[in-house]
């Protein structure tokens, strides 16, 4: 199988303890790093990394794929070649994990005019448009996360300031939104995902690139 944008490996190394080699494409050196340590603690010895860009690696060096996964590493300059790639490559099934939607994207456009990244609906009008018949399951999931740490990682991405972040606090604090536990303010988040699949039997077809 093949896992694009395999980071530090939450999906290559269990999927390795069934699959017969696993080669993980990740661009990143740090997420590269962790994904070695990662490995070596698992003592997984069929999985090969594979340090690159989607879009730079040569697919006719590659054997062809049972699997093709990738989960939110989609962003390429050129999505629609990227695409194409990633179902040359499969052989039986490829599978994308990408976002549907999360609670805190209206409020973001209310309060600070910023727009979510475009949807599952962008990559399967790609892949419509390419011939293929996707189908799409959509899973709903939720955590409870301390605001602070929320906070932090919103400054990161999408890069809210530090004025932002306050006035995203006051808004959680005034409305309710935060329980207390251990002296800690904790928000609720929840998430909608779409896992979209093309298959052998909805015509995963393999096909040469130039």
């Amino acid at each position: 199988m093949l896992d694009i944008g395999a980071g530090a490996g939450t999906f290559a190394i269990p999927l390795a303890a069934t699959a017969r080699k696993v080669t993980a494409v990740e661009p990143s050196p740090a997420q590269v790093k962790r994904l070695s340590a990662a490995i070596a603690d698992a003592g997984a010895r069929n999985i090969d990394i594979l340090q690159s860009r989607w879009e730079e690696v040569d697919i006719q060096s590659l054997d062809s794929q049972d699997l093709v996964l990738a989960v939110h590493s989609f962003q390429m300059l050129d999505i629609a070649v990227a695409l194409r790639k990633m179902c040359a490559m499969a052989s039986s099934c490829i599978a994308l994990i990408h976002t549907a939607g999360h609670n805190l994207a209206t409020l973001s456009r209310e309060l600070f005019d910023i727009e979510p990244g475009p949807d599952y609906t962008y990559l399967q009008r790609i892949l419509i448009g390419l011939g293929y018949d996707p189908t799409v399951t959509i899973v709903a999931y939720g955590y409870d996360i301390p605001l602070d740490i929320q906070l932090d990682a919103l400054s990161f991405n999408p890069g809210l300031s530090e004025a932002q972040c306050a006035t995203l606090r006051r808004y959680f604090q005034e409305h309710g939104l935060t329980n207390i536990r251990d002296g800690k303010a904790w928000i609720h988040r929840s998430y909608r995902d779409a896992l979209i699949t093309i298959t052998s039997d909805n015509n995963l077809v393999q096909e040469e690139l130039p």
